[in-house]
């Protein structure tokens, strides 16, 4: 009966068991153990918050990549321990190790029992609320999932004028001279003051942290010339309106087209923001506005991950100010261990509404598993300048449809412009050569060029457009036949454009 009491204030109290056996020692060192995991956790936590925070890639996936289960399985381990411990001792008794008790040593043993009942309890809350948070399967906000997923006092973001390149990573410090370029933040019409931001120019020179002042400007000293803006990092904004969901705009986004709209579509904007300055000078360059975010009501980014079917699910939002069009992207969610890829894969322009249908999207049976697809919305005035966009940087706008049925890509309907149901067989194929591709462009980045070729010549069926061509260049490339590369470089870009070659395929002939 006494070994069975012990295990049960063990399991209770993580040490209360070692009390009744009068092993001191397990106490303290079981004491010890969960008090370091817990301080262990706490310090690698704030750190890697505050790490992903300033480097402005906070975001929707950002969360998941705390590894939050080794640091539960730790405690949890730590936990079982001690009761296997306190049997253990129970059944063996060592009368050299025990003493007797007086009053001080009982209340020191209650006392410090209900301190390491009370540590696990916190921990073992703290612990559930973030695997809650992280989790893609509960509807419910906990105030810890509210806290970071509606980021009130959050507020960053990286404005790309054009590609920084790998050489560009290493930053120089700018150099300074009579002349100056100016910059301001607007937020509804008025000055932005307390901004935080800084600028990287071409050539791998940045700023250093810069503010704006009382009348929302900040200026850069820079010798006279010409000078070209490549990205534009905002890492905080002490006035920002807490109960708002903000986005920097530059006035220089793309117009709406018939394809998926990406405000970091770089085409349309040249090499970078030019801009000359006299000398002794103040040159004014960019003027930004926040703007709040578009408003998504279905999918509810408060609710997590929604549930739904092609028939019955319609994407809604609330209508933007100026708006008379937008655009529904959607993409397709893969999940892995280490967190989530986002591919867009569907873009459908809407003009004077404000809701979608999924039923309007081809698609087709799918044995295999609930799909996952996530939401965006993006807001244009009537000559389809950018207004504004749905939220993704910290609010969840997931779907998981369950009627065995796949979304089918924009690719893929234009390879099969008849695409439906009844060609369910064709589109298969093609869902199953867009496997084939990826496993085509693994073997030949792990220089198995033989089972690459093998595979490019075993491609039966529809392949996006381009996506074939640019593969097999890749593999010519890699055999240093860089004529040949060059060639099927060129039928895939005559086939696909030219964001079908990545420049990672044309390294090896360069």
């Amino acid at each position: 009966m006494r070994i069975f009491f012990a295990a049960i204030l063990s399991f209770a109290t993580l040490v209360g068991g070692h009390f009744i056996n009068r092993r001191f020692d397990r106490v303290v060192m079981f004491f010890g153990l969960a008090l370091l995991i817990l301080v262990a956790w706490g310090v690698s936590y704030t750190l890697w918050m505050t790490n992903v925070i300033e480097s402005g890639n906070f975001n929707e996936n950002s969360l998941e990549g705390f590894p939050m289960p080794g640091f539960y399985l730790t405690g949890l381990g730590i936990w079982l321990g001690s009761v296997i411990t306190t049997v253990t001792d129970g059944i063996r008794r060592r009368p050299d190790l025990q003493q007797k008790w007086s009053a001080s040593g009982v209340i020191g043993a209650v006392s410090l029992s209900l301190t390491a009942a009370c540590l696990v309890g916190y921990y073992a809350w703290i612990s559930g609320t973030m695997v809650m948070s992280l989790s893609d399967n509960d509807p419910g906000t906990t105030p810890f999932q509210s806290s970071w997923k509606q980021a009130n006092n959050h507020f960053s973001q990286y404005i790309y004028f054009d590609w920084v390149g790998d050489s560009e990573k290493v930053r120089e410090p700018l150099p300074t001279g009579s002349g100056a370029i100016v910059g301001r933040f607007l937020y509804d019409g008025e000055p932005a003051q307390g901004v935080k931001l800084s600028v990287l120019f071409a050539g791998g020179y940045e700023t250093k942290t810069l503010t704006t002042d009382e009348m929302g400007k900040f200026e850069i000293p820079v010798k006279p010339g010409s000078w070209t803006i490549k990205l534009v990092k905002v890492s905080a904004w002490a006035d920002k309106p807490s109960d708002k969901s903000l986005i920097v705009t530059t006035g220089f986004e793309p117009s709406v087209g018939e394809g998926k709209y990406s405000r970091s579509d770089l085409t349309t904007r040249g090499k970078g923001l030019e801009v000359h300055v006299p000398e002794g000078e103040a040159t004014p360059a960019m003027e930004f506005e926040i703007r709040e975010h578009m408003a998504l009501r279905w999918p509810d980014s408060t609710k997590g991950e929604v549930s739904t079917q092609v028939d019955t699910g319609v994407v809604k939002w609330a209508k933007y100010p100026r708006a008379s069009q937008y655009q529904v992207k959607i993409s397709e969610v893969e999940r892995r261990d280490d967190g989530a890829t986002y591919t867009p894969i569907i873009a459908r322009n809407v003009v004077d509404d404000t809701q979608f249908p999924l039923a309007h999207l081809t698609s087709v049976s799918d044995e295999e598993k609930e799909r996952e697809y996530s939401v965006e919305v993006y807001a244009f005035d009537e000559n389809g300048a950018y207004l504004s966009e749905s939220d993704r940087g910290f609010r969840n706008s997931d779907i998981k449809l369950t009627d065995n049925k796949r979304l089918v890509p924009d690719t893929l309907t234009s390879i099969l412009p008849t695409a439906s149901l009844a060609d369910e067989k064709e589109l298969q194929k093609a869902f199953a050569n867009r496997k084939r591709l990826a496993a085509i462009k693994v073997l030949i980045e792990d220089g198995l060029l033989d089972a690459g070729e093998d595979m490019i010549n075993s491609i039966d069926g529809p392949t996006e457009p381009g996506e074939l061509e640019a593969l097999t260049g890749y593999l010519f490339a890699k055999k240093n036949q860089c004529e040949e590369a060059r060639q099927w470089f060129d039928r895939a870009l005559a086939s696909g454009g030219r964001s079908c070659v990545p420049s990672s395929y044309k390294v090896a002939c360069e």
